[in-house]
């Protein structure tokens, strides 16, 4: 399982997780740019993008601009840590 975090991605990652199985998007929205352009995608679309019961809370607190650092990275850590059980 790969899982990809990112701050300042680039579109052309989105694709390398596109319909591969056991890699996911996590895109931390909340730096802005791009990054909050694919949180947009994955929010809008999230069944295509993450497991069926994927936590959506955690997924929020990356899009959040007012969220701490300490919750982004606690969002994170649940995320990946409940994704990681999903193989």
């Amino acid at each position: 399982m790969n899982i990809l975090l990112w701050a300042r991605p680039t579109l052309s990652w989105m694709s390398v997780t596109s319909g591969q199985g056991h890699k996911f998007v996590l895109p931390v929205g909340a730096s802005g740019s791009i990054a909050a352009d694919l949180w947009h995608r994955v929010q809008n679309d999230f069944v295509s993008y993450m497991p069926a019961k994927t936590p959506r809370r955690p997924f929020g607190v990356l899009g959040s601009a007012s969220a701490s650092n300490e919750a982004i990275l606690d969002a994170l850590f649940t995320l990946i840590a409940w994704l990681a059980t999903r193989r």
